[in-house]
């Protein structure tokens, strides 16, 4: 590779990487309303692509898939960080597969395909040993790749857990609005039902939720 090639790779990797560190941060760690670029992309991308093609299908059947959608885009988003982290990774082993690396007898690949399977394998902390980091400045890559491997796993695991929770919590929470507002949506059946039946402090408890 030249030098010139070597160099757009390496920043394309180093840029690449800045948009995952950047989209972890604002969609798992700050978590507001202005999610990273990734997760506005996938989301949004998924969401309009089946909207779209489920735009013909009956009302129940279409509201049947779309709400299949919904608890799949956050495991979705977390697979596709983990693929960019690797990605970016390989991009930086790339141009120097050949001249920093000990690679066993039985890797045969191309070098793109040794910098991906190497940043795998260095991301998961599985490491079999078969491709070596043999400088200082590829071991400290792929140290660091393998510490931000186990850290955004952990972190999304426990991010997954949180949200699944407060799903879960809000799902019932309807339910509960559903049922006593005469199974609808009917904002006078709902208070109706309640000083029909006395009960004005489980009224303001059911508000205040």
């Amino acid at each position: 590779m030249t030098p010139a090639t070597n160099v757009l790779l390496t920043t394309t990797g180093i840029f690449l990487l800045a948009l995952v560190f950047y989209d972890i941060y604002a969609t798992i760690l700050r978590a507001t309303k202005y999610p990273g670029p990734f997760s506005e992309l996938l989301n949004r991308g998924l969401w309009r692509l089946l909207t779209w093609l489920t735009s013909g299908l009956e009302r129940r059947a279409r509201h049947r898939i779309l709400s299949a959608l919904g608890p799949l885009l956050m495991p979705l988003l977390i697979a596709f960080l983990l693929i960019m982290l690797m990605t970016g990774f390989a991009l930086i082993y790339l141009p120097r597969m050949e001249t920093e690396f000990r690679i066993g007898d039985a890797a045969h690949e191309s070098l793109a395909l040794q910098a991906f399977y190497f940043s795998g394998i260095t991301l998961t902390t599985v490491g079999y040993g078969d491709i070596l980091p043999a400088t200082g400045l590829t071991r400290v890559a792929a140290l660091i790749e393998s510490a931000l491997g186990i850290a955004v796993i952990s972190i999304s695991i426990t991010y997954l857990l949180s949200v699944y929770a407060a799903l879960e919590r809000k799902r019932a929470l309807a339910l509960k609005f559903y049922h006593e507002a005469r199974q609808g949506a009917d904002i006078s059946g709902f208070i109706a039902s309640h000083f029909a039946r006395g009960r004005f402090h489980s009224l303001t408890e059911s508000l205040r939720e």
